[in-house]
Formats: structure tokens, C-alpha cells, sequence
């Protein structure tokens, strides 16, 4: 898989102004109120809502709500449906709310009791 960025964001810190500069005009819209999410820095957490962005050509995928997280496979509610997407072909975006509806703060006081 050809990933022209993968240069670029190995160099800066700051990747989220690197997709802001590098991206399509459609992804962005998409991808507004949204984070990179980086692996090294952040857990995905079930409920999360998150945007996939091929990593090929930099177009937007699908946007969802995780309902599982299984190694590098994530999958999300979809319209109605359940999708299985391998995460390593995608950047992931979440979004970066916290309110009522948003159990984030509970998943991951779960998932420390657990480890």
C-alpha cells in the first residue's frame, strides 16, 4: 500500500495541521471537529465516534460509532448496518466530545479495572 504521507507525519508533532494542509477539501469538511487519532497517544474506546480517511489517496471512507475493537480491526454502526474495517489501511479520526450521551470517561475506568 502506497501512503504518501507517512514522510511527512513521521517529521512533525503536530499531525492534525498536517492533514489540514495535505487533505482534499471533501475529507476536511468531513473531518471537521474531528482529531487524528494516533495510537501512540490515544486509546479507542467503544462508543467513540470516528471517521476513516484512506490512507492511498487521502478521500474519506465511512464515519461511525465503534462497537468493537478487535486488533486492527475496528467495527462501527454504519446507517444501520455493522462494518468490519481493517484500521491499518486507514487514518482514523475521532471526535472529541464528551457529554451525557458519552460513556468515554466509563469505558476507560472499565478498561483500567480490567488490565
Amino acid at each position: 500500500m502506497i501512503e504518501p504521507l507517512k514522510p511527512i507525519l513521521n517529521l512533525y508533532k503536530d499531525k492534525n495541521k498536517i492533514f489540514q494542509n495535505y487533505l482534499p477539501e471533501e475529507t476536511l469538511k468531513k473531518i471537521k471537529d474531528h482529531i487524528y487519532f494516533d495510537s501512540d497517544e490515544n486509546e479507542l474506546y467503544l462508543d467513540d465516534n470516528i471517521i476513516f480517511v484512506s490512507k492511498d489517496n487521502g478521500l474519506f471512507y465511512k464515519k461511525g460509532k465503534i462497537i468493537s475493537i478487535n486488533e486492527n480491526k475496528i467495527t462501527i454502526k454504519y446507517n444501520s448496518y455493522n462494518i468490519s474495517i481493517n484500521s491499518d489501511h486507514y487514518y482514523i479520526f475521532i471526535k472529541n466530545k464528551i457529554n451525557n450521551k458519552n460513556d468515554r470517561k466509563f469505558y476507560k475506568e472499565l478498561l483500567n479495572q480490567l488490565s
